[in-house]
């Protein structure tokens, strides 16, 4: 083998280093910033949980799993559709809560023993809103600019939720970035874990 060829110029040691460096300096700082979005999506889901609890007369909860597709399709409607489905877990008993733009819109409703509304309007409103608006504010930090363009192309971003209250929070959560057929975010810390694909 010759030696030059396995030779690397300080130069381009030194550039390969800086690059290292560079990547893990942008992962710390997407870290910074999705920790408000995050935070406030699993705090949005674990206070709806914990009102669909009291409302079905359940001791506690022992997990939660949620799925959230936020989509809209330019051909048909620029305005952004969603469905939320949620199920929250006690000792073998499920309550499932459900809203979608189509058939339940602005309206969060829960099955148990019986079904029932698990807000007022203003409240589903909010609740509704504010969970488009984390989803959407994580997006953007993972894409940014994609959003501005969203009157030009159909968008689908499917969010998957699982929270175990009894495990406890890692300090440091992972964060990593799958590109195979669909982008997939996934975030884990111990309590919580989210994917988001699109």
């Amino acid at each position: 083998m010759d030696d030059k060829q396995s030779y690397k110029s300080p130069k381009k040691i030194f550039d390969l280093i800086k690059e290292g460096i560079s990547k893990r300096i942008e992962k710390q700082i997407m870290k910074k910033q999705l920790e408000h979005p995050i935070k406030e999506l699993k705090d949005l889901l674990y206070n709806m949980a914990k009102n669909a609890q009291e409302k079905a007369n359940l001791p506690e909860i022992e997990g939660l799993d949620a799925v959230i597709d936020l989509y809209s399709n330019k051909r048909v409607n620029t305005q952004l559709e969603y469905r939320i489905a949620t199920s929250i877990y006690n000792k073998g008993n499920v309550i499932g809560c459900y809203s979608t733009s189509e058939d339940l819109p602005y309206k969060v409703m829960c099955i148990y023993d019986r079904v029932f509304a698990l807000f007022d309007s203003p409240q589903s409103i909010s609740f509704i809103e504010n969970i488009k608006k984390t989803i959407l504010h994580t997006f953007n930090i993972l894409n940014p600019g994609v959003l501005t363009h969203m009157d030009k192309q159909p968008i689908h971003i499917e969010t998957y939720v699982r929270i175990n209250p009894n495990k406890p929070t890692e300090e440091n959560p992972e964060i990593s970035i799958d590109n195979n057929k669909y982008i997939k975010f996934i975030y884990y810390d111990g309590k919580s874990n989210i994917e988001m694909t699109w």
